[in-house]
């Protein structure tokens, strides 16, 4: 059980991060707005599709 809670921290962490990472700092070196917007809304469905799967992520039979 403790694995699965380390990798769920591990993905949320490296998700804020690269939200972070495509901040408003990466929008004024790159000056591509829209392609950070998009890689940003490419992140949001990442994390929706944790918040939506119909799987049980403490099921003992989804542990490796």
């Amino acid at each position: 059980m403790i694995i699965v809670l380390r990798q769920l921290e591990s993905i949320a962490d490296h998700l804020i991060k690269l939200h972070v990472f495509l901040g408003p700092s990466l929008k004024a070196v790159t000056g591509n707005s829209e392609g950070i917007d998009n890689l940003v809304e490419k992140v949001k469905l990442m994390v929706k599709s944790f918040e939506n799967s119909n799987i049980n992520f403490f099921d003992k039979k989804h542990v490796a």
